[in-house]
């Protein structure tokens, strides 16, 4: 993160801010996002502008934990107030942890880069979901190509790195990726009303193809931030 990015955020005092600061940030600075977003451009031949990208709280539900609560989420369709079929929103309430109470910013470097990292996992996840969405593979209501894209979002956005499984005490490094790939998308379908029941069957039919696909990628994503020093234009850094 660079000095300005810090900086910047000292001067943050509640978490719809630090959320949309966050998420310029690693659109500016994080050339697999960039990469993304301009593959889907290129597929739609529609801009893809920064606003699709959300920092909304999720709707109250009585008695909800917070690990209940999605932390991002792909627009399949129109499905709440103030977002529109292919927006991502981001959930405020996964910020918050990051920030000293409610109305101030925590900007220790530790939780700076912490949330990076979760901002950046997100809208890459995420993204995979909507790369998936433009090319035309996906039925939302069809549990094997839910299951298809999860796999895919779960193994190159950095939720299943060696990284986030060691932090949760998962070491394995022989076939910690895999499993975690296969449990993340089995949890993802089975979230799903439709595929209730099913998303076992659903992922575990997918599974070796799905988790071979790296488009729009030549190779898998095995680590956060940038590869190398290139940007890729898009239509989100002409702000």
């Amino acid at each position: 993160m660079t000095e300005d990015s810090t900086a910047n955020e000292k001067t943050l005092y509640n978490v719809h801010q630090l959320c949309e600061h966050m998420v310029s940030s690693v659109l500016k600075e994080v050339n697999t996002i960039q990469y993304l977003i301009r593959s889907i451009e290129e597929i739609s031949g529609k801009p893809f502008s920064r606003d699709r990208i959300k920092c909304l709280s999720s709707p109250p539900r009585a008695g909800a934990a917070l690990h209940t609560v999605a932390s991002a989420g792909y627009m399949w369709s129109k499905v709440r107030p103030g977002t529109e079929k292919g927006d991502i929103v981001m959930a405020e309430e996964h910020i918050t942890p990051y920030m000293n109470g409610k109305d101030k910013v925590d900007v220790s470097a530790e939780n700076l880069k912490s949330l990076r990292n979760f901002v950046e996992r997100n809208i890459r996840h995420e993204l995979i979901h909507a790369f998936d969405d433009v090319r035309g593979v996906i039925e939302p209501a069809n549990c094997m190509h839910q299951a298809c894209s999860e796999i895919r979002a779960a193994r190159l956005s950095g939720d299943c790195f060696a990284g986030e499984e060691i932090k949760k005490g998962r070491v394995d490094y022989f076939q910690g990726g895999i499993q975690c790939v296969r449990r993340r998308a089995t949890l993802a379908v089975e979230s799903n009303p439709i595929c209730r029941g099913f998303a076992d069957r659903a992922v575990e039919t997918t599974f070796a193809q799905c988790y071979s696909d790296y488009e729009p990628f030549v190779a898998p994503v095995y680590s956060m931030g940038s590869y190398g020093d290139v940007t890729f234009d898009n239509s989100t850094l002409k702000l």
